[in-house]
C-alpha cells in the first residue's frame, strides 16, 4: 500500500526538494536540470505563480521569482494544495521527475560493465585452456623425441 505524502513529516530539504519538483522552472530554479510537474505538464510561469500564491497578479519575470522564492521559505501551504489535488497520493511527482538521460546513461554503463566482466571471464578461461593444451603437446612432443634420439 502506498502511503500518503505528509509534509509535517519531511525535512525542509525535503519540502524544498519536493517543491521544486512540483513547481519548479527554468525562471524560478535556473541551476536545476529538470522542470517541475506543473510546468511540464504546460502551465506557464504565471499560472504556477498564481496557483502557489492566489493573490498574485503581476506576470512580470522578476515578479514571479520573488513569489517563488518568498514561497520556497514556507513551502508547506503550496505542497499540501498541490497534494490535496490528488487526494495526498500524487503518483505524478516520482513518473516526471525522472530525467530519461541519467536512466539511459545509467543501463548503459551497467550493461557494458558486465559485459566487461563476462568477457574478461571468458578470456581468462580460453587462456587458461590453451596454456595447459600447450603445456600437454610440448610434453608429448618432448617425450617423442627422446625415445626417437635414443633408438638412434
Amino acid at each position: 500500500m502506498v502511503a500518503a505524502i505528509d509534509t509535517n513529516s519531511m525535512s525542509r530539504i525535503d519540502k524544498v526538494a519536493l517543491f521544486n519538483s512540483l513547481f519548479g522552472s527554468k525562471l524560478t530554479n535556473p541551476n536545476d536540470f529538470t522542470e517541475g510537474v506543473l510546468k511540464t505538464n504546460g502551465y506557464s510561469d504565471f499560472e504556477i505563480a498564481k496557483f502557489i500564491n492566489p493573490n498574485f497578479n503581476q506576470n512580470d519575470r522578476n515578479a514571479i521569482y520573488d513569489n517563488y522564492h518568498q514561497t520556497i521559505n514556507n513551502p508547506d501551504g503550496a505542497i499540501n494544495k498541490f497534494l490535496a489535488a490528488y487526494n495526498d497520493m500524487p503518483y505524478v511527482i516520482v513518473a516526471s521527475n525522472l530525467d530519461a538521460k541519467n536512466i539511459e546513461l545509467s543501463f548503459t554503463t551497467i550493461t557494458a560493465n558486465t559485459v566487461k566482466v563476462i568477457i574478461t571471464f571468458v578470456s581468462i578461461i580460453f587462456f587458461i585452456t590453451s596454456i595447459v593444451i600447450l603445456i600437454i603437446f610440448s610434453t608429448i612432443l618432448i617425450n617423442e623425441n627422446t625415445k626417437n634420439i635414443a633408438i638412434w
